[in-house]
């Protein structure tokens, strides 16, 4: 069951905070122990407790047997919680941390691998480009894989390469926990129309 929030409640203000809201993921829906959600975040349990004891004193955390759960499986949160002026405010707010570590991510892998400039060209179907290059002839090994651009589509292709980029991420979203012999990767992708303005 969803439980709505009042969106002037400081249990909506902190969960409309992506890096507060964080620290509720591992109880939300599920028991978990302090030692056990900790690790799952990659903090420390004494880090995680101020969140629980907070998140306790909101009503949004439980006791349950040796350790605590969200009273809900899901809550909703009104965009007025968020300090924004707007729901775009609010997606800005949301993406900045996310935004930050893909960038950070990304540079440093990009340095490793030798990357120096940027190559810009026309590529074969006529469009001016750039693309990430180690020298003026060496464009080097695959950079990390990344797209931004606007693509002109009718609904009937807009709605295919959503149900295809969804198919996709469903074959992956297994693999959001951390887990013995695998490394963390940041995937990121939107796909929405651009409204006349």
């Amino acid at each position: 069951m969803t439980r709505p929030l009042d969106p002037a409640s400081p249990a909506a203000r902190l969960l409309a905070d992506a890096r507060k809201r964080r620290f509720l993921g591992p109880f939300l829906g599920r028991t978990r122990r302090l030692a056990q959600a900790a690790r799952e975040l990659g903090v420390s349990p004494a880090r995680l407790g101020y969140w629980v004891r907070r998140f306790r004193e909101l009503g949004l955390l439980v006791p349950d047997g040796r350790g605590y759960r969200t009273p809900a499986e899901a809550f909703f949160v009104p965009f007025e919680a968020s300090p924004g002026a707007d729901l775009a405010d609010w997606l800005a707010s949301e993406l900045k941390e996310a935004h930050r570590e893909l960038l950070w991510a990304m540079g440093r892998a990009l340095a490793e691998q030798g990357y120096r400039g940027l190559r810009v060209f026309r590529n074969p179907q006529g469009t001016v480009t750039s693309a990430l290059a180690r020298g003026p002839d060496d464009p080097g090994p695959l950079a990390p894989f990344g797209v931004a651009a606007t693509l002109h589509l009718t609904p009937a292709e807009a709605e295919a390469l959503k149900n295809r980029l969804q198919a996709l991420w469903a074959a992956y979203a297994d693999r959001m926990a951390p887990d013995e012999g695998r490394r963390p990767y940041r995937v990121y992708a939107f796909l929405t129309e651009i409204p006349d303005r």
